[in-house]
């Protein structure tokens, strides 16, 4: 059996969807984990502790221990 041009067209933009999909997916979900980011930095009291253990920030007579792959990136 022989494929023409039109059949690897169209396995080609099959194959081509299913990774547009895939990508979607991804982005979807980066998305709404940024977007759950944006609304908790939206809190003081979140945004300050945040800030303190992304940047080690301290209290005065605070130690600061980092804890790697503790915050979101």
């Amino acid at each position: 059996m022989k494929i023409n041009a039109a059949d690897k067209t169209l396995l080609q933009r099959r194959e081509q969807y299913s990774k547009l999909q895939e990508k979607y997916q991804t982005l979807s979900e980066e998305k709404v984990y940024q977007s759950d980011i944006a609304t908790k930095l939206k809190d003081d009291s979140y945004a300050a502790k945040y800030a303190r253990a992304k940047y080690s920030f301290s209290k005065e007579g605070e130690y600061i221990y980092t804890i790697p792959d503790l915050l979101p990136q």
